[in-house]
């Protein structure tokens, strides 16, 4: 929270390094604002790369406990059989690739309009 504090502080909301065109089309990190204005260039890219890292970090784990999640309901029952499957080093490799495909699906929708991918899912789920 002071963080935030802080960015609100230092940066006035019509800064125009925020925003480019509209609100959906985000011009530069806050963060990376604050160390740009203070004069650390250096520093606005190294915070860039601990954001990636958080970011990659969050998604692997995700990626791992939906896998693990999808193949305790397959040893349950609750799920299809074949999810529950182990490899020789103990990896549930079919709900990996199902886990991996519907993140794929997900992370598409943001690429191909608004709405479309997300009708897409909507409507397998139904």
């Amino acid at each position: 929270m002071i963080a935030i504090l802080i960015i609100g502080v230092l940066i006035p909301y019509t800064d125009p390094n925020l925003l480019r065109n509209d609100v959906t089309d985000v011009g530069v990190s806050p963060f990376a604002l604050v160390f740009r204005h203070a004069g650390l260039a250096f520093a606005a890219g190294l915070m860039n790369a601990v954001v990636l890292t958080a970011l990659l970090s969050a998604g692997t784990s995700s990626m791992y406990v939906s896998t693990r999640i999808l193949y305790g309901l397959a040893v349950s029952g609750r799920a299809p059989r074949c999810f529950g499957k182990l490899t020789v080093s103990g990896v549930p490799f079919n709900a990996l690739l199902v886990t991996t495909a519907v993140g794929a699906l997900c992370f598409f929708s943001s690429l191909f309009g608004d709405k479309a991918v997300y009708l897409w899912l909507l409507n397998t789920s139904q």
